[in-house]
Order: C-alpha cells, then structure tokens, then sequence
C-alpha cells in the first residue's frame, strides 16, 4: 500500500495546525501587559489538562498492545479517535473555564474558540480525507474502465 494517500492529508493536517498556532500567537501579541499575565496564570492552571489527549494516545496505544490481536483494526482506529476527541474536549472545556475565571479579555477567549472549533474539525475531517484520497486511485481505474473499456 502507498503511503501518499495518508500522508497528504496528515500533511493538511500539520499544516493546518501550524497555521492556528500563528494566529493564536497573533492573537496573543495583541493582548496588554497585565492580560498576557492573566493568560500565563490561566494556562499554568490548566498545564496538566493541556497534555490530556498526548497521555491519552499513550494510555490507548499501551493499551491495544495489550489487548489480543483479535479485535478489527476499524474497531481500534474507531475506538483511538473517540477516546482523543473526548479528551481534546475535556482539555478545551477546562482551558475555557480558567481564561473566563482569571479574567481575560472575552474577545480573546471568542478567538481562542474559534481556533478550537477549527482544530476539532480538523481532527474530525482527518480520516475521511484519509479515506478519500486513499479511494481515489480506485475511482480512476473504474472511471477509466467505464469509458475506455479494453476491446478483447
């Protein structure tokens, strides 16, 4: 099997991730003085909740190898990106909860929202495009045998 049907989409993804990142930097360059330490205090609170879903991936793959092989790979891959969808919420909710608590600007934290809607959708559109691309070579050979049938 050709890796480029996973890669691109991952590399859309990383991609993607660095480009929210950049805008979350602007957005925090935008903050005063005494907001930006409100943000250091709020994010030092909620450090252990932000590595959540990285412990969470290494509890879920710790734990497949553990289980026996008999299990569906669907059932696994399924299964991983539910447990890193719950937890990525879990975090967000919880970074959320200290912005509003030590007081930072709302329009930071709707920005902050927004960034985090668009990095859930990212993760969520992640394996269709897996998915898609990795189908597309498959839909070009029944295209090309649809129109252009091999004479015998």
């Amino acid at each position: 099997m050709h890796l480029l049907p996973i890669l691109i989409p991952v590399a859309l993804f990383i991609i993607g991730l660095f480009v929210i990142g950049h805008k979350e930097s602007m957005e925090e360059s935008k903050l005063s003085l005494e907001d930006s330490g409100r943000l250091y205090k709020a994010s030092s609170k909620v450090r252990l909740w932000r590595l959540l879903p990285l412990i969470s991936i290494i509890a879920v793959l710790q734990l497949f190898k553990l289980v026996p092989q008999k299990n569906h790979l669907l059932f696994e891959a399924l299964s991983f990106v539910l447990v890193i969808v719950v937890t990525f919420g879990i975090s967000t909710f919880f970074r959320f909860k200290a912005l509003v608590k030590e007081g930072v600007p709302e329009s930071y934290i709707q920005a902050m929202k927004t960034y985090a809607k668009a990095r859930f959708a990212m993760f969520l559109i992640l394996p269709l495009l897996v998915f898609i691309i990795g189908i597309l070579p498959l839909l070009w050979t029944i295209l090309v045998n649809f129109f252009h049938p091999h004479s015998h």
